[in-house]
C-alpha cells in the first residue's frame, strides 16, 4: 500500500518523571500503541515525518496532591536509528534539562522538524537537582504533538 499522502495527526502522551518515554517513532505499525507509529500498512522508508508543534505542558502535582505544584526540568530529543558503521545511536537534543514552571507550557521547537525512517521522539523530565520531595507520580508533563506524515516522491 502506498505511504499515505499529507496525513495530520495529533498525539498525546503523559510522561512520568524520570522515564525516558517515545512519544512518536517513525516505524510500522504497532497495535500495543496505534497512535504512537505510522497508521497499519505504510512503509516507514516510503515517508516522512513533519513535526509541527512538540507542545510540553508542566502538570506536576494535582489538586488531589499533598505535594505542591513545582518545577521541572524537561529534555525532549530524537534519536536516529544505529549505524555500525558510525554509533549505536545518534542523538539530537531540541532542550536538554529545559526548566519548566508549575502550570506552564513549553514548545522546544523553532519551526518545523523532519523525521524519516526509524527516528524516534523521546521526552524525559527530572526533579530540577535541588528539588527532591517530589514522587514520580506528582511530576509529570503532558506532551502533545502535531504532525504531518507526507509520503517521499519515491513511493508509489
Amino acid at each position: 500500500m502506498p505511504a499515505p499522502i499529507f496525513n495530520f495527526r495529533n498525539v498525546k502522551v503523559r510522561v512520568a518523571n524520570d522515564q525516558a518515554t517515545t512519544i512518536y517513532k517513525v516505524s510500522s505499525f504497532d497495535s500495543n500503541i496505534p497512535n504512537n507509529t505510522l497508521p497499519p500498512g505504510v512503509d516507514p522508508t516510503e515517508v516522512s515525518i513533519v513535526l509541527l508543534t512538540v507542545q510540553c505542558s508542566n502538570i506536576t502535582g494535582s489538586p488531589s496532591s499533598p505535594t505542591q505544584r513545582k518545577t521541572i526540568n524537561l529534555s525532549v530529543w530524537v534519536d536516529n536509528p544505529p549505524d555500525p558503521l558510525y554509533s549505536p545511536v545518534a542523538r539530537r537534543y531540541l532542550v536538554n534539562n529545559y526548566t519548566l514552571i508549575p502550570n506552564n507550557a513549553f514548545d522546544p521547537l523553532n519551526g518545523n522538524l523532519i523525521m524519516s525512517s526509524g527516528d524516534s521522539l523521546v521526552v524525559q523530565v527530572s526533579n530540577p537537582p535541588a528539588e527532591t520531595t517530589n514522587t514520580s507520580t506528582d511530576n509529570c508533563v503532558d506532551v502533545i504533538v502535531s504532525l504531518l506524515e507526507i509520503a517521499n516522491a519515491t513511493a508509489t
